[in-house]
């Protein structure tokens, strides 16, 4: 991204993806602050890992992924962990984070800014579950804001999704889910 790149026994990568692909299995990517300009396309893996961005003094997410981070796990996993992420539409993506096979992942203190695009094609989404064989179960999602002309917030496939003080804001629709047990708390 346009954050520093120099990283004292650690790897650094212009995107996101570039450090998912490359984190070990049980491990953790770091996203410092700076934009990183996503390019399209699922990282499958047959390993678990969190992403994790810096924050200010006060808590506030600082780095600022522009695209889409697509993540696809078709194996046995657990306990995820997205947080403190600025996510930010661009011109092509139809969605913010685009979740696949995960289960027990956890969202948390992240933005998702849909750039103004509201019905502009493609519609962009803040969160979206796919559909797929492993299911998408237990997922949290907490103290996130969506935001700015996304054409849903939340959207797709989950079994036992939480969904807690969250703000949302200037969105065509809030939930467009399907599955089983939708929680809301405090949003």
């Amino acid at each position: 991204g346009s954050g520093a790149d120099h990283y004292i026994d650690y790897d650094a990568f212009p995107t996101v993806q570039g450090g998912v692909g490359a984190v070990a299995s049980t491990y953790t990517v770091y996203v410092a602050d700076g934009t990183y300009v996503e390019i399209p396309g699922y990282v499958g893996t047959t390993k678990q890992f969190n992403v994790l961005g810096a924050v200010d003094g006060g808590g506030n997410p600082l780095p600022v992924l522009q695209g889409k981070l697509s993540l696809d796990h078709p194996g046995a996993d657990t306990a995820w962990r997205i947080e403190n992420i600025n996510f930010l539409a661009d011109s092509t993506s139809s969605a913010l984070l685009s979740i696949k096979n995960l289960n027990n992942a956890a969202i948390k203190n992240c933005t998702f800014d849909g750039a103004g695009r509201f019905m502009a094609t493609p519609y962009v989404n803040g969160v979206s579950f796919e559909s797929c064989p492993n299911g998408n179960t237990h997922p949290t999602i907490e103290d996130c804001v969506f935001k700015n002309g996304l054409y849903t917030a939340i959207t797709g496939v989950a079994s036992d999704l939480t969904v807690t003080d969250c703000t949302i804001e200037n969105v065509k629709s809030g939930f467009n889910s399907r599955g089983s047990n939708l929680v809301v708390q405090d949003t």
